[in-house]
């Protein structure tokens, strides 16, 4: 793999614009992980922002907060040579605290 650029903190399948309601991350999150119908769009969105930051420069890409396991499933496709990517590392769903920073998004909170 040629260098290039390396982005250390990304959510798949965000696409690093800030949301444009407060509260709509949430909403859609919830949506996505509401049904396994939604999985293709998660999954279509993941793909779409990860293979446009491999065209801007990017080669590798580190997740650390995802959504239903779709960063797995990404890197996995990606490393089966079944899809065109950069290279992932993913973390999956990160820990908060109860109610602490994108509980519900991508993270989950810890027990007691």
């Amino acid at each position: 793999m040629t260098p290039g650029l390396i982005n250390l903190h990304i959510h798949i399948p965000a696409n690093g614009k800030a949301p444009f309601k407060n509260g709509s991350t949430k909403k859609l999150v919830k949506l996505l992980t509401s049904s396994k119908i939604f999985d293709p769009i998660g999954i279509g969105l993941g793909k779409k922002y990860i293979k446009q930051d491999l065209r801007s420069g990017v080669t590798t890409l580190r997740a650390v907060g995802g959504v239903s396991y779709y960063d797995t499933r990404l890197r996995d496709k990606i490393n089966a040579n079944k899809i065109e990517g950069p290279r992932l590392f993913v973390s999956n769903s990160a820990i908060c605290p109860p109610t602490g920073h994108m509980e519900g998004t991508v993270s989950v909170p810890c027990k007691n």
